[in-house]
């Protein structure tokens, strides 16, 4: 089995620097991720970028790994053995490939106590943790306001116990707090990617998405709502409902309401710190004059109204 050089992995020289070495990583990491990668071997190189990552960014795995790759540049192991060939150009991980990377390092560092008996000091001493998982996650608004418990369900990669990696179906209940907005994220606590040794389970991270709705514009925690009115009952002024995320509530609309007019009916909009408000936007909408009647009572408003020009109004 061939020497592992986690350098040549992340491309990376020798003495980059910590941020370098991340940018690399983050870079490979979304090159051969499994559930996106149409690269071949993809979740071989995957795992492999992974490992080295895990051991690179940690000072003490670092410069140990620095001491072992020494010792192996200059052909031989720490007890004096010559290393052993390289079994071609890549490393196939099926079964426990992942663990024997492990040996490898452990026997290199302690050649005469044996892998099998020191396995579990070894996962820990080289663990990988599972990576962060991001989501998007499609709420409505109703969900949003009232807070929610709903079932998702992810393709996840799944770590089974030969070593593999595979995407599963993983169904989870996710729980929606009131007053969650749009882009707020929701963070689940070792329900990410699996690990690899004696590491810990990553999270998964999921982002909120509100859909659209037919009556609710949505603005952070704003909401607006357009309200249709009658000729009279602008001019006159009224008291109609209107719907809120709570429920309908009465509205009073004053005299001579104008077409876009807009009142704010304070802490209507979603929960919150403080909570958002609903402006309802007025709309006056004009009848069809569909008999002789109803197109006297349009010319006497225009004989009531003989100055009257709306396009001088709108200039």
């Amino acid at each position: 089995m061939e020497f592992l050089d986690y350098y040549k992995i992340l491309d990376v020289a020798v003495d980059a620097d910590i941020a370098t070495i991340k940018k690399s990583y983050r870079k490979l990491a979304r090159l051969y991720h499994p559930d996106v990668s149409k690269e071949d071997n993809a979740e071989e190189q995957f795992k492999l970028v992974s490992e080295a990552w895990n051991v690179l960014k940690d000072k003490e795995k670092r410069a140990e790994f620095n001491r072992l790759r020494h010792t192996v540049k200059q052909g031989r192991k720490p007890d004096g053995q010559q290393p052993r060939s390289k079994q071609g150009n890549h490393r196939q991980y099926s079964g426990g490939d992942f663990d024997d990377s492990l040996s490898d390092i452990f026997n290199a560092f302690y050649p005469n106590q044996g892998y099998g008996a020191q396995s579990r000091h070894a996962e820990e001493r080289f663990s990988v943790n599972g990576q962060d998982i991001h989501a998007k996650i499609t709420v409505t608004i109703d969900d949003a306001y009232r807070g929610a418990s709903l079932p998702l369900t992810l393709q996840m990669p799944v770590h089974h116990a030969d070593g593999t990696i595979h995407s599963e179906n993983k169904e989870l209940k996710v729980t929606l707090p009131q007053g969650i907005i749009n882009g707020q994220k929701i963070r689940l606590k070792g329900q990410g990617g699996p690990p690899i040794g004696g590491g810990s389970s990553g999270d998964l991270i999921l982002e909120v998405s509100i859909s659209a709705d037919q009556i609710f514009l949505l603005d952070g925690r704003d909401v607006t709502v357009n309200i249709p009115l009658a000729p009279w009952e602008a001019s006159s002024g009224t008291s109609i409902e209107v719907p809120t995320l709570g429920g309908k509530v009465a509205l009073k609309i004053p005299e001579n309401a104008k077409q876009g007019q807009m009142l704010r009916l304070k802490g209507r909009g979603l929960p919150g710190s403080p909570p958002g408000d609903q402006l309802v936007v007025l709309s006056v909408v004009l009848p069809v004059a569909e008999n002789e009647t109803q197109k006297e009572l349009y010319e006497k408003m225009r004989t009531a109204w003989p100055d009257f020009n709306p396009r001088q109004l709108a200039s």
